[in-house]
């Protein structure tokens, strides 16, 4: 790609998370981002990207890479360290996300990624990420042993809440960081503290006593 390309690109890649981050991932037309580009060629992101979702995708891949190659790297510090245990695993899955707070463009990202979690079927990421993530499903498996007694739909509903919960924390932190609001921990106060919640809730017992409510007593 020529370099001229290339920075076309990635400027468009800056604008659409700008605006998606602040306006929503449907909300801003290509148009916008196109003239937030500076851009002169209307066509500019169907010529980079193809439509909406592929720049979407775009987007979350430029993330995706960097955080798979540090979570790949810590995963092979735990192996060569003989670690496994859950606390140690949900570590690697949490520290290289707790990266993208440190920049604007990575706060837009988990601020992105919290909107695609709430409407997964918008927009169809799997065929454009697959094999981007793979650190990931290293870490499922290792986190597969401390599951491996509950029930297989339990084991696969614990993984989503996991990782759900962990997008959603981050992508708030994100907002607050953006907003300048106050908030009650420090940085690695905060990432302590939500690996400790995941560890926890990983490798909490099973149960299939619910205390429900009671009725209210009829006074009549």
């Amino acid at each position: 790609m020529a370099p001229s390309t290339l920075v076309g690109r990635n400027r468009l890649l800056d604008a659409a998370e700008r605006l998606m981050a602040d306006r929503g991932v449907h909300t801003v037309s290509l148009r916008e981002i196109t003239a937030a580009a500076a851009q002169r060629n209307a066509s500019s992101v169907q010529y980079h990207f193809g439509n909406r979702s592929g720049l979407i995708a775009a987007i979350v891949a430029r993330h995706m890479q960097r955080v798979d190659t540090d979570r790949n790297a810590l995963l092979d510090r735990l192996e060569a360290e003989g670690r496994n245990g859950p606390h140690d695993v949900v570590e690697t899955l949490v520290l290289p996300l707790m990266t993208s707070l440190e920049t604007s463009s990575g706060r837009c990202y988990l601020r992105i990624v919290d909107e695609l979690l709430e409407h997964p079927a918008s927009v169809d990421l799997d065929a454009a990420l697959r094999g981007l993530n793979r650190s990931l499903e290293r870490a499922g498996r290792l986190l597969a042993h401390a599951l491996g007694d509950l029930p297989s739909p339990v084991r696969a509903a614990r993984r989503e809440l996991c990782t759900t919960f962990l997008l959603r924390a981050l992508a708030t932190r994100a907002r607050q960081i953006d907003q300048d609001a106050r908030t009650r921990l420090t940085h690695d106060e905060f990432a302590a503290n939500l690996i400790d919640v995941l560890a926890a809730g990983i490798i909490a017992p099973s149960t299939t006593r619910v205390r429900r409510p009671a009725r209210a007593v009829d006074a009549s």
